[in-house]
């Protein structure tokens, strides 16, 4: 076995807080002689945390070498904590309360610093004025909850997803780029204020300036002008809030200032505490209250992969398939907006075992065998599938497996699904690619990703289409290119006469062995034309009907941002497994 496979996990993820809403937590412990204080790290919210998520375990590791136990953690209602009804900031700020005294409790520090960027940092320092805080390390810190907010809402004004007139399929005002934001969330949000926190932080602080517009952040240090304050003078916010997980930078330099200024104020002592591994209350199975019953979700860590199974308990009747998600793009298992959350937790409700598990070189999963992290498409994620089945065929009773995921990760599950006869059901949704060759480039599949044909087809005869060509405002030359592409394949593969593609051979060749295809596109997505382009217009080429089924869901997008289409695409696939499957 690899040695790569074996070594072991750098933390531990452990359930944290009460029964009633478990928070997921990952550990890091100190290297030895520890430091007399540990570190909390708080998220920001939405596509921050997103973005920032391989950010923040850099830094934890970071800090963890520089000898601070560290906690990691997602607040109720995000990541894969639990759902809450409370008030979303009052469970945020509840949820670092119970962070600070899991970690006190692992670690056996006393004090405890707050590390947060943006909204993570102004409920850090809120937090700061209840509890005794020792430090508090702020960059681009959220000053004025209420400009925040207006923030927010001009970005969700700003989506391009088309308007639906089915009030049922429309984008809501209480959320915002799919996650929910309720009024009360706004209106709690607009009272707070950084500057007028100041009064109460009599700590030690340090604040990182944004480098990519000009924030508040003047306006704090001029608050702060008679407290211990000191101010970066590295940079790596803007290039780490990126508009896409896979190609968020890590702020190394800014990470080690950061260490380097807690390590100057907290000295290094043995401490009378034990390590995780041999912690008591290191929670691997908690109970989530999800979809009018309870599921139970268990941490497991693999061959240096880590993951959550979800599964319901005794009072569903369990499935025999177990269904398993990988991650998809640079995001972690969670998914975009927290999508395979919600449809890991919707199938379990339903009698199924859910994997969601991050491939090698993303979230907390050991790099590839080749060293590699972040590599959206690595060549190793094909075996990672297997490597989950493995461990899931080895642990638990299972007659075959259904492999879904959201472009890479469809991907991936179609690869895995081509060689493994384990795989009983395909479900990809919207893939960018079927095939992936050494020194392809992400950015400029993306770039080069255009709508489906029939968008441009339906848009051809609308005047402000015309308008917005003549102002500039659509790259014709480009899609143009694209589109003449995409007929000159079609066409050599319709005249191919005798020729099947590698990717249709694939398809026959699971066809033939009985699985179960799905097929599911955003409406306009250029996933369609991937998929028309090997396997024909509405995949023709396949000949048991039966066994394949397509849904096209309008009014979303690649990702399916929008709350209400996050919840029917778990409607469909669960009606497609049910009846495919029975």
């Amino acid at each position: 076995m690899n040695a790569a496979h074996t070594a072991p996990p750098e933390a531990q993820a452990f359930w944290l807080g009460d029964t009633a809403c478990p928070l997921l937590g990952w550990y890091h412990a100190p290297n030895s002689p520890a430091r007399t204080c540990g570190v909390v790290l708080c998220a920001p919210f939405g596509h921050d945390y997103l973005v920032t998520y391989r950010a923040y375990r850099k830094l934890a590791t970071c800090l963890a070498q520089a000898g601070f136990p560290v906690c990691f953690f997602d607040y109720a209602g995000s990541g894969d904590s639990a759902d809450t009804e409370a008030p979303a900031v009052q469970a945020w700020t509840q949820s670092i309360s119970l962070a600070i005294k899991a970690l006190q409790g692992k670690s056996g520090v006393m004090q405890v610093a707050l590390f947060g960027v943006r909204l993570g940092a102004l409920l850090a320092a809120s937090v700061a004025t209840q509890h005794h805080v020792a430090a508090l390390a702020l960059v681009a810190p959220v000053v004025s909850g209420k400009s925040y907010v207006r923030e927010l809402l001009a970005l969700a004004r700003m989506s391009p997803i088309p308007a639906s007139p089915d009030p049922e399929r429309a984008v809501k005002d209480d959320e915002i780029t799919g996650y929910l934001f309720a009024k009360t969330t706004q209106s709690d949000l607009s009272t707070m204020d950084l500057v007028q926190l100041v009064p109460a932080l009599s700590l030690p602080i340090f604040v990182g300036e944004r480098d990519d517009v000009a924030g508040q952040e003047r306006k704090l240090l001029a608050a702060l002008s008679n407290h211990d304050v000191t101010v970066a003078t590295q940079r790596g916010y803007a290039a780490m809030m990126s508009s896409d997980a896979h190609n968020s930078e890590v702020p190394t330099a800014l990470w080690d200032e950061i260490a380097h200024w807690l390590s100057t104020r907290f000295e290094r002592q043995t401490l009378n505490a034990t390590a995780l591994e041999s912690t008591p209350n290191a929670q691997q199975i908690a109970q989530i209250p999800a979809n009018g019953c309870v599921l139970n979700e268990e941490l497991l860590c693999f061959e240096g992969l880590t993951g959550v199974l979800t599964r319901a308990n005794d009072q569903v009747p369990a499935r025999p398939l177990t269904v398993v998600l990988s991650n998809t793009g640079g995001n972690h298992r969670v998914g975009n907006h927290r999508l395979y959350v919600n449809l890991a937790r919707a199938l379990a409700g339903q009698g199924f075992h859910v994997l969601r598990f991050d491939r090698g070189g993303m979230g907390y999963s050991r790099p590839t065998p080749l060293g590699e992290e972040n590599e959206v498409y690595a060549a190793s994620g094909v075996a990672d599938m297997g490597l989950a089945m493995d461990y899931l065929s080895h642990n638990m009773t299972s007659t075959g497996f259904i492999l879904a995921g959201l472009c890479s990760a469809g991907y991936f599950a179609y690869h895995a699904a081509v060689q493994d006869v384990r795989v009983k059901s395909l479900i990809m949704i919207n893939p960018l690619t079927f095939q992936w060759h050494p020194g392809d480039s992400l950015d400029q599949k993306i770039n080069e990703s255009i709508h489906s044909t029939s968008f441009y087809a339906n848009k051809f005869w609308q005047l402000k289409t015309w308008k917005r060509v003549f102002q500039g405002d659509i790259a014709l030359g480009r899609i143009g290119k694209k589109l003449t592409e995409r007929f000159v394949q079609q066409l050599q593969k319709k005249f191919q006469i005798g020729k099947i593609t590698e990717v249709r051979r694939n398809f026959l060749h699971l066809e033939n062995r009985g699985v179960q295809l799905m097929l599911v596109f955003s409406e306009n997505d250029s996933a369609i034309d991937v998929v028309h382009g090997e396997l024909g217009v509405n995949a023709h080429a396949l000949k048991n009907r039966t066994a394949l089924c397509i849904e096209t869901v309008p009014y979303t997008d690649h990702t399916f941002t929008p709350c209400w289409s996050q919840k029917y695409l778990a409607e469909k696939i669960i009606l497609r497994l049910n009846h495919a499957l029975t």
